[in-house]
């Protein structure tokens, strides 16, 4: 299920940084690779009961999913910004570009794959139950987190 996410991660970031001329080339498989990764660390991390009303803004495609104000993006780009200059060397303007250019598409995605048509959308009523221990889900974070990356990977394989 984690694969799925990965891969989805993964589009906009391989686009990103094989678009970049401040990329070498011979680092490119290595920036996407921990860029991809950085970015799935902060979506994990992100999903915390605590943060259930930003998460249903993105689940039900709100504006705010794509703004600088969420704070699930705020993480990312900090993510992104921060591996790339601390793992490539590159600048933090050069890392904050290529954040700006993953952030939009990558978000554009995930709430159109978690809120699309019928069929192919994330119940957020199910999500407030997971966040609250309802269903079959325990009370701690990890429980929490893990049920909500396997439901994204289940929708994410339709």
């Amino acid at each position: 299920m984690l694969d799925s996410i990965l891969d989805l991660v993964k589009g906009p970031v391989t686009e990103a940084i094989t678009k970049s001329k401040d990329v070498p080339t011979t680092q490119k498989k290595q920036a996407i690779d921990a860029t991809t990764n950085a970015i799935t660390d902060t979506l994990k991390s992100s999903i915390k009961p605590e943060n259930i009303s930003q998460l249903t803004s993105l689940f039900t495609g709100g504006s705010k999913a794509t703004s600088s104000s969420n704070f699930l993006t705020e993480g990312i780009k900090s993510a992104v910004v921060g591996v790339l200059s601390q793992k490539f060397g590159m600048s933090k303007t050069v890392s904050g570009a290529i954040a700006s250019a993953i952030i939009p598409p990558l978000m554009n995605i995930l709430s159109s794959k978690v809120s699309g048509g019928k069929g192919s959308g994330i119940d957020v009523g199910g999500l407030i139950g997971m966040f609250g221990g309802g269903g079959k889900s325990s009370n701690s974070k990890g429980d929490i987190a893990g049920n909500v990356i396997g439901a994204l990977g289940h929708l994410l394989k339709k």
